[in-house]
């Protein structure tokens, strides 16, 4: 699997290799616990210590896996960091985040459905962009951010991630 590790930086490698349980790469069978349409998962049941990664979905293009893997191990980061997400701050941040970038021209759709995922999403955006991802870390210095003296979410990532 391709997952731009390289790109990690060494804060967040350090936290994840402290904080994760478990990697699995699995084939989908009705029943395996992680979702048709999903290409990965993990899960505040188990902590965010174990990150599953689908190996036979047809959607999962050599894009599409650094980019959900790296999404995963937001998650996992977060909750290491004691669910960032759930803190005014980041709260405060996504609600920028939605004000700035309402047509959703700069994240995924995805990174608007709720204050996780647009951490993860942000996660994601930051280290997996580059040739082999869809994401470009240039979007996160295009969404205006007003916040602890940073002005764009690319600048603020970077404070949290390096």
């Amino acid at each position: 699997i391709m997952t731009n590790s390289e790109n990690y930086s060494k804060k967040f490698n350090d936290t994840i290799n402290e904080n994760i349980d478990n990697i699995a790469m699995c084939y989908y069978e009705p029943g395996c616990g992680i979702s048709e349409g999903a290409a990965a998962y993990t899960s505040w049941y188990d902590n965010f210590s174990n990150v599953v990664v689908k190996l036979d979905q047809v959607e999962l293009t050599y894009y599409y896996m650094p980019d959900s893997y790296t999404h995963e191990l937001g998650h996992v980061y977060d909750n290491a960091l004691g669910a960032f997400y759930n803190t005014h701050e980041w709260q405060n941040v996504y609600n920028q985040i939605n004000t700035n970038d309402s047509d959703h021209s700069l994240l995924r759709d995805y990174a608007h459905s709720a204050p996780v995922e647009c951490f993860a999403e942000c996660v994601a955006e930051y280290f997996a962009s580059g040739a082999c991802s869809n994401y470009n870390s240039n979007d996160l210095k295009a969404v205006d951010i007003d916040i602890d003296g940073y002005n764009n979410l690319y600048d603020y990532m970077t404070s949290i991630l390096t």
